[in-house]
């Protein structure tokens, strides 16, 4: 302390001495370092919201597979079916009579499916077209029909072109939405059309609730690229957005029994308020996502735009609004008000110091308390490491992180907050960061005081003073729900939300993998196709509930009967498949045999009793996976053609 008021003495003598330049030395100082403060915020500000950005960008996408998946499973399993394709036949008759009679067909045929999918999966179009792209029946406004949607449909000219399905956001004739388009080719080749499933907005907002419930979603419209295609009398449900002429939403007033319910006021009030903003009207137009921020009384709200495209389109039709929370950036902001008023203070001080000496003391004090304060409420824990790796200090967020009391802290060493994992504890980057005087940022795995670990973001810096090692500084937070949440995400992306198997995305690539390893190394593997014998006279007889739970038991049979290296995967509707590792054909037959087995033998109490057909082949070197497949794919059809709950094998 003695040292502390002889260095205050000499600074009042300096001062006096030279007061005017000093202050002037003080004013440019404090000017650059406003200036270099201010830019740090907008920085940090500016990463956070590129962060929610990405953050909103990847749950789209995850929901926007979700989708793809349900859709397909949805046409497979409900659409699709023999008569159907009966029907479809008699309605490419160039006699007209014949086709209105072929129309009526087949909205007495799936009508009720139609219902029961605007019901249970809020499905709100269903949507048949000719081979040259003409509307053939809408289930949701049968009354129009047979008009050339070549001008305003892309995905349905490609799906007809190229005979594979097309899923894309696209407005339409009626209305708008998340179209999956579906060729409808017959078992002999024959090319009947295709259909469309549409689902509203209202579907993925609930979607993105599930995943951010404290966000608020909307879709925007750009006007001039809907209203050309609208029928006039679907005109009405569209309302300008906000003064924004350009910009659209769809059925304001809630007619719809799909349509999204409203904001709440307060993100109404930052939705006005973003309207004001230029930055929000210059992101509205860019190709680009992005999020702004916007203040509203004593709140701080981020506002994302994730951009959506029509196929064949250079600007962006839609842009979906996500309204959220941003009180990371109201901490930044406050962080910042009380960085300039430090600023402003300390320039003060120093000019006040030329008058009082015992004030400018007093006045430092309470820029200490601020300076903790600051610290205390920061989002991240804080420590102080001497340069033996002991901890000097520790901020009561980061105790807390740690479970420590924050007494108890100090003073232990490094070693004791690494885990023990049987490696040595010189190996951790950050021990080494520490003890070398060196730099670190990653993520690594503390040890905490109730014996748990806690998987933290950590940036490590030395601390010098006159060129001195003198410690290090350690900022951490908790990242274990980040790292949830990616699992989960990856979790989705691989596996059937009906039955937790792995879906077909993921067992294609299993099968090139082990095309590549038999290729190479000359490791056998077999592929068995099973498919659920009268499984529609299941649904048809007993309802989907039931059919979903026969599904469901088929799968948890299929993967309890497996070996851990087998690769079990819903294929698509009733379809299973089972890669079998290092298996050759006659281990395959075997295992498939047993399976029918057991599958026929099954008596549950809340399912009737059902059987399964399985076609079993067995890689030959050389051969494409589709090669493959479509073998496995004739010897059940095979087994089906033999009379059911039959195994049929392909050699060749």
């Amino acid at each position: 302390m003695k040292n502390l008021f002889q260095l205050f003495e000499y600074l009042s003598d300096l001062i006096l001495r030279f007061g005017s330049i000093i202050i002037v030395l003080i004013g440019l100082i404090s000017l650059i370092g406003f200036s270099h403060l201010r830019k740090t915020y907008e920085r940090e500000i500016g990463q956070n919201l590129e962060s929610t950005t990405s953050l909103i960008w990847a749950i789209w996408n995850s929901v926007t597979i979700a989708h793809e998946e349900t859709m397909q499973a949805i046409f497979e399993r409900h659409i699709v079916d023999e008569k159907t394709l009966e029907i479809l036949r008699r309605a490419n008759s160039p006699k007209e009579e014949e086709r209105a009679i072929a129309r009526a067909q087949l909205y007495r045929h799936l009508i009720e499916t139609y219902e029961y999918l605007r019901k249970n999966y809020l499905l709100r179009q269903l949507h048949f077209h000719t081979p040259d792209n003409h509307s053939f029946l809408r289930f949701h406004a049968p009354a129009f029909y047979g008009d050339d949607l070549s001008p305003h449909r892309p995905t349905v000219v490609l799906t007809n072109k190229l005979k594979k399905p097309h899923y894309s956001f696209e407005t339409g004739r009626v209305i708008t939405g998340f179209r999956y388009v579906f060729p409808i080719i017959d078992p002999s080749g024959n090319h009947l059309g295709s259909v469309e499933l549409s689902r509203s907005f209202e579907v993925t907002r609930r979607y993105l609730l599930k995943v951010y419930p404290e966000g608020g979603y909307f879709l925007l419209l750009r006007k001039s690229e809907v209203f050309h295609k609208l029928l006039e009398p679907f005109r009405k449900y569209y309302s300008e957005f906000h003064g924004l002429p350009e910009w659209v939403i769809e059925d304001p007033f809630r007619e719809f029994p799909d349509s999204p319910p409203p904001l709440t006021p307060d993100q109404e009030r930052a939705l006005k308020e973003a309207v004001k903003n230029p930055n929000f009207r210059d992101l509205l137009e860019k190709r680009e996502n992005g999020t702004i921020y916007v203040k509203v009384d004593s709140k701080v709200y981020k506002i994302s735009l994730i951009k959506l495209f029509e196929p064949n389109k250079e600007n962006h039709t839609g842009v979906v609004v996500a309204i959220l929370p941003g009180d990371d950036i109201a901490q930044v902001l406050r962080a910042q008000n009380s960085m300039i008023i430090f600023y402003i203070t300390a320039n003060l001080l120093l000019i006040l110091a030329v008058l009082a000496f015992w004030y400018q003391a007093r006045i430092i004090k309470r820029k200490k308390r601020e300076f903790e304060t600051i610290v205390e409420i920061m989002g991240s824990g804080l420590i102080l490491f001497d340069k033996k790796g002991t901890i000097t200090y520790i901020n009561d967020y980061g105790a807390k992180l740690l479970k420590y009391e924050k007494e108890a802290l100090l003073g232990k060493m490094l070693d004791e907050l690494l885990p023990l994992n049987g490696e040595s504890l010189d190996k951790s980057p950050l021990k080494q960061a520490i003890m070398n005087g060196s730099a670190f940022t990653g993520d690594e795995t503390l040890r905490c005081g109730d014996g748990s670990e806690l998987v933290a973001f950590v940036v490590s810096r030395p601390l010098r003073i006159d060129q001195t090692f003198e410690g290090s500084i350690v900022s951490f937070v908790d990242i274990s729900e980040r790292i949830r949440f990616e699992r989960e995400l990856f979790k989705t992306s691989l596996t059937d939300c009906l039955t937790g198997l792995y879906n077909r995305r993921f067992i294609e690539e299993e099968l090139e993998k082990s095309r590549a390893l038999s290729e190479r190394y000359g490791i056998p593997f077999s592929v068995l196709m099973i498919d659920i014998d009268d499984f529609k006279k299941i649904n048809d007889h007993f309802g989907h509930d039931v059919g979903d739970l026969v599904l469901k038991t088929l799968a948890t049979v299929l993967k309890h009967n497996s070996r851990e290296a087998d690769s079990v995967a819903r294929w698509g509707g009733e379809e299973f498949l089972v890669l079998l590792h290092n298996t050759n054909f006659e281990g395959a037959l075997s295992i498939a045999e047993r399976l029918r087995k057991t599958v026929a033998s099954l008596r549950l109490k809340d399912i009737p009793s059902f059987t399964i057909s399985i076609g079993v082949t067995s890689f030959k070197k050389g051969e494409s996976i589709e090669s493959l497949l479509r073998r496995v794919d004739t010897a059940l059809y095979e087994a089906k053609k033999a009379g059911k709950n039959t195994t049929v094998g392909a050699v060749e």
